[in-house]
């Protein structure tokens, strides 16, 4: 994720990416906030945090933990990078 989102950064204004991420099953929360990508993953005894980051700022977005695979864009505006489930 961080790494398409420094990519798309990289092209310039306007551009977009289209890809897909696989999380394992014991996802709690996958969130994006300023240049972090976080997962926190259930584990035994206890929860881990697991971070990626970008060099550009990601719009704030709390995507769907519970998906094995997810098909995302990457758009550059402004400066950011917004994160969007593809339908």
């Amino acid at each position: 994720m961080a790494n398409n989102a420094n990519w798309v950064a990289s092209l310039g204004e306007g551009s977009k990416v289209s890809f897909q991420v696989s999380l394992p099953p014991n996802v709690e929360s996958f969130t994006l906030i300023n240049k972090s990508v976080n997962l926190v993953l259930l584990g035994s005894p206890w929860n881990h945090d697991v971070y990626a980051y970008a060099k550009p700022n990601l719009t704030p977005v709390a995507l769907p933990a519970n998906a094995r695979r997810l098909a995302l864009s990457a758009t550059f505006i402004d400066g950011n990078v917004l994160v969007s489930l593809v339908e």
